[in-house]
């Protein structure tokens, strides 16, 4: 997987992380700099240990399924087609949710861990799917996890602005250009795997 697609990925999955970014800056009224900061660091560093757990727990599994000759053979024959399913998935989501309502105002005005916390991780279970996903195609986890998650802290910053400077209007643009390019990444793997047999 190029640096491009990797690029993409952490983009789209920093989307959810983005849209909620924006609406703590449109509720922040006091200490813009350290919500801004602290916002960027819950994001990031949940966006990219969570793709370091999907992939770690299934090689567990996958490490002794393979000490027990069983599984190896399979792995190969639907790995792509369970990358696709679960881009599609991840991007559909997304997609979907673009048309809930979602309140701004459930946003308080001080960024706990209590608050916080649940936030993150929420926003990173996409993340733990794909990191699902690269271990089944087997490409390393430590560069892309910490791409998305230095993409996910740079764009929580961004959005914590937008949302002190520019208002509610860029939510909705980021959670469907995040779905629009995990539904198209997922069939760019499937079809490059077609095309490579």
């Amino acid at each position: 997987m190029s640096l491009i697609e990797l690029t993409l990925i952490a983009i789209a999955l920093s989307m959810d992380a983005f849209a909620i970014a924006i609406c703590i800056g449109l509720n922040v009224k006091a200490n813009a700099l350290s919500t801004t900061v602290k916002t960027g660091l819950y994001f990031g560093l949940s966006q990219a240990i969570m793709p370091i757990i999907g992939y770690y727990t299934i090689s567990f599994f996958v490490y002794y399924m393979k000490a027990l000759s069983i599984l190896t053979f399979y792995i190969k024959a639907f790995d792509h087609w369970l990358a696709l399913g679960i881009l599609l998935f991840l991007g559909g989501k997304m997609l979907y949710d673009h048309y809930q309502n979602h309140d701004c105002t459930i946003m308080n005005n001080t960024i706990s861990f209590k608050t916080m916390l649940p936030l993150s991780i929420t926003t990173s279970i996409d993340a733990l799917a794909v990191g699902i996903s690269l271990a089944f195609l087997q490409i390393d986890i430590i560069f892309p996890a910490l791409l998305i998650g230095c993409i996910t802290f740079f764009l929580s910053v961004l959005g914590v602005n937008i949302g002190l400077f520019c208002g509610i209007k860029f939510r909705s643009i980021a959670q469907i250009a995040g779905g629009i390019i995990l539904i198209v990444l997922g069939f760019k793997i499937l079809f490059e795997h077609l095309m490579g047999n």
